[in-house]
């Protein structure tokens, strides 16, 4: 899921999503506006918190550098060449 999540951010946009413990990492923060914790609830706020980014720079700036400072934690080289390792030998998260 981050992946889909993180390009946007790279160019200046805003991605949303429902938060899912399996694929979002345990140990990062996702209360942000653009995270929603069931398609329920995005279905009824997303028009709302989108408008709010458009209206608010500051708010839309904090949320971007959030999310790609988390991406250069999360997906560093070292840690990819790391589970890509663990991969090549069959070392999986989940199965």
């Amino acid at each position: 899921m981050m992946v889909i999540l993180h390009r946007p951010f790279y160019w200046g946009g805003i991605a949303f999503a429902v938060y899912n413990q399996e694929f979002f990492p345990e140990t990062e923060n996702f209360n942000t506006n653009n995270i929603f914790s069931s398609y329920d609830e995005m279905s009824k706020g997303i028009v709302e918190e989108i408008n709010r980014f458009e209206e608010d720079g500051e708010l839309r700036k904090r949320c971007i550098d959030h999310y790609v400072d988390m991406q250069n934690r999360l997906y560093s080289r070292e840690r990819y060449l790391t589970a890509l390792k663990r991969f090549c030998n069959d070392d999986y998260d989940i199965l």
